[in-house]
């Protein structure tokens, strides 16, 4: 079952790569906007000195502190553009979503009225679901602070060291895993509010939490046959964009075009998951849920 939703879904989105391109340049413009600021900070900085063309080789963190400590008033307009930046990516990809997962759960090649108008007809009620969804945030916290209570009770407030170290595994194993419980039922919350209509967003989230639990072996296999693409794109990225260091205009835009290809690659992951996401609950499910609405 998570193999043939893993090729499905691949075969919908590489029949698709339109809805992935509008994923992309939403990514792009959002880095755009966090690199303007930044841009005009070091140009004022270098001033086209000796420095700056040493910049077009291997980027140095020593700069880096050194930027930042001479220019401090930038830290508090990146940190501030960054939040704002990450607030409305969040957005568009949830906006992307809607039409995104309609168009694989009627298994539909791309249509402009189809992909945004199902974009406006999902966005209100995905993010009331966002809304509901807070209480398992909350859960979260609580499930991350039991380990360190735990610990305390069991051995005080300075425990043996090996009790420390294997403590903070604890700890970032069940971070993991509640963070992963999270962004899975929110995701099949989605899907089955696609799928059936359903206008009530806190019974979707219910059904997103059950269907996580129901089904967690194929799940978490999906993800992480999906996740395992992305580690070992980037363990195949890092190394080039490593060798492609020399300070020429070839190569830096040899270096430009190799991460827009990577970035571009990185959306077509993102919108494989949701397709096959939608197959996985199709077929787990097996049959349409009562009071499901043909989608338009």
């Amino acid at each position: 079952m998570v193999f043939s939703s893993l090729k499905t879904g691949t075969s919908w989105m590489w029949k698709n790569k339109r809805v992935v391109l509008f994923y992309y340049i939403f990514n792009l413009v959002s880095g755009i906007i966090l690199m303007l600021p930044m841009r005009a900070s070091l140009g004022r900085y270098l001033d086209d000195s000796l420095l700056g063309k040493q910049l077009g080789g291997m980027f140095k963190m020593d700069f880096l502190f050194e930027f930042l400590v001479q220019n401090k008033n930038v830290i508090p307009v990146v940190i501030y553009l960054l939040g704002v930046v990450a607030v409305l990516y969040w957005l568009a990809n949830l906006f992307l979503s809607g039409g995104t997962l309609a168009l694989a759960a009627s298994n539909e090649a791309y249509s402009a009225a189809n992909f945004w108008g199902n974009n406006a007809r999902f966005f209100g009620r995905f993010f009331r679901l966002f809304l509901w969804s807070l209480p398992l945030v909350l859960i979260i916290l609580i499930i991350f602070l039991i380990e360190i209570v735990f610990q305390r009770l069991l051995f005080g407030s300075d425990p043996y060291q090996y009790i420390t170290y294997w403590g903070k595994w604890v700890r970032l194993g069940v971070l993991a895993f509640t963070i992963f419980f999270y962004m899975m039922a929110f995701d099949y919350a989605r899907i089955y509010t696609v799928i059936t209509n359903e206008r009530k967003m806190r019974l979707a989230m219910w059904e997103g939490v059950s269907f996580f639990w129901k089904n967690f072996g194929k799940v978490f296999m999906l993800a992480f046959s999906i996740a395992l693409v992305g580690y070992l794109s980037l363990f195949i990225y890092n190394p080039v964009a490593n060798m492609l260091s020399t300070p020429s205009s070839f190569v830096i835009l040899s270096l430009l075009l190799g991460q827009q290809f990577y970035m571009f690659f990185r959306m077509m992951i993102r919108v494989t998951l949701l397709a096959s996401e939608v197959q996985l609950y199709s077929l787990a499910v097996r049959e349409p849920a009562e009071g499901a609405t043909p989608l338009s």
